[in-house]
């Protein structure tokens, strides 16, 4: 009631627990009866005429997060003598250091990364926290950034500065540079793509990472150590919470981003203030899996399968020294990854094909 200014404007949380307790307290009860009382039983015993439904759910639901002695299953809600499971989950949750909640959200990216579909990535790096854990190559390669650099996102196909976010500083030291430091800029940026995790989403889904982490190991370590009912409560709520986890991660990583030049700036200059970012929102409905969303995305805003003459043009005449020379299909292709256009040619193949067309 302290902690919740509605509940304590009508003692609620009191009112709630003192039914639970009359009706479940030991010896309450004939021994050989179903322990707990029913939900429906704790409203009938506690609401008032002006007190809606959704105003109990929430008083129940606090009690449920909050008490020590309150347990919960099947349904039914009964006091014991022992500490409940719900409150050392609570505790449990509080001692999981930051680092093992981040790795666990990367470990379901990781699971997205392997089951993706038909995606335009060659390569992907799970949560670098810097410039060397990121091979440059002329290829296509998601970045997932960190949970803990969290990204202030403002819209889809919106530009945002490279300084805006933690996040985003961290892309843009990836982008220009292959190590730490700055001393060695990176040959092929045009490949990269940035997958963000969305700064308000950041703290619940770490809560939520160490809530399951914590109800699943109290499932496996009290195994054989309490009663079945106990024990299937346990794994019901390990369950529910890692399917609550899961879904929180899906919310987190929502933008698929890509660093380019700021308009009007020249191509190919690698300075901080020409760089900008163009970010495109991930919906979460459907297809759970937000690494072949964004592969669709960015094959749908960036990747084309047709290449303008005059790009073709603009990148080859000046490599080339006279009417004998040559230059390699392979050559123009990495070209595109040294110095990036607004679109990139999906493969080789249409870079092979707008040649083919000009000749």
């Amino acid at each position: 009631d302290a902690a919740d200014p509605e509940l304590g404007r009508r003692i609620l949380g009191r009112r709630m627990a003192r039914a639970i307790f009359f009706a479940s307290a030991p010896g309450a009860v004939a021994p050989t009866a179903v322990r707990g009382v029913e939900k429906g039983e704790v409203f009938l015993g506690t609401a008032l005429p002006e007190e809606g439904l959704s105003l109990l759910e929430g008083g129940l639901k606090a009690l449920n997060e909050r008490l020590y002695y309150l347990y919960v299953s099947e349904g039914r809600y009964w006091f014991d003598t022992r500490p409940s499971l719900n409150r050392m989950a609570l505790d449990l949750a509080a001692r999981i250091p930051d680092h093992e909640a981040e790795e666990e959200i990367l470990k379901v990216v990781r699971e997205w990364g392997q089951s993706r579909k038909n995606s335009p990535f060659q390569a992907i790096s799970y949560g670098p926290e810097g410039p060397e854990a990121v091979p440059d190559a002329p290829q296509f390669h998601l970045v997932v950034i960190p949970p803990s650099r969290g990204f202030v996102g403002r819209g889809p196909y919106k530009s945002v500065p490279l300084s805006d976010s933690p996040a985003l500083r961290l892309a843009k030291a990836i982008y220009l540079n292959r190590a730490s430091g700055g001393l060695a800029p990176r040959q092929y940026p045009g490949g990269l793509f940035f997958l963000l995790p969305l700064e308000k989403h950041r703290a619940h889904t770490f809560h939520l990472a160490k809530t399951a982490l914590a109800w699943e190991r109290l499932r496996d370590e009290g195994k054989g150590e309490r009663s079945p009912a106990d024990q299937r409560m346990v794994e019901e709520r390990a369950d529910t919470e890692r399917k609550a986890f899961r879904r929180a991660v899906m919310d987190l990583y929502v933008y698929v981003g890509r660093v380019v030049p700021v308009e009007g700036k020249p191509l190919g200059l690698h300075e901080e203030e020409a760089l900008t970012l163009e970010e495109v929102f991930l919906a979460t409905n459907g297809n759970p899996n937000q690494i072949e969303r964004a592969g669709n995305k960015v094959r749908g805003t960036w990747l084309d399968t047709y290449l303008p003459e005059e790009e073709i043009l603009g990148r080859v005449l000046p490599r080339l020294k006279g009417p004998e020379d040559r230059l390699p299909v392979e050559e123009v292709w990495r070209d595109f990854f040294r110095y990036p256009s607004a679109r990139m040619p999906a493969d080789p193949g249409v870079v092979l094909s707008a040649i083919e067309a000009l000749v």
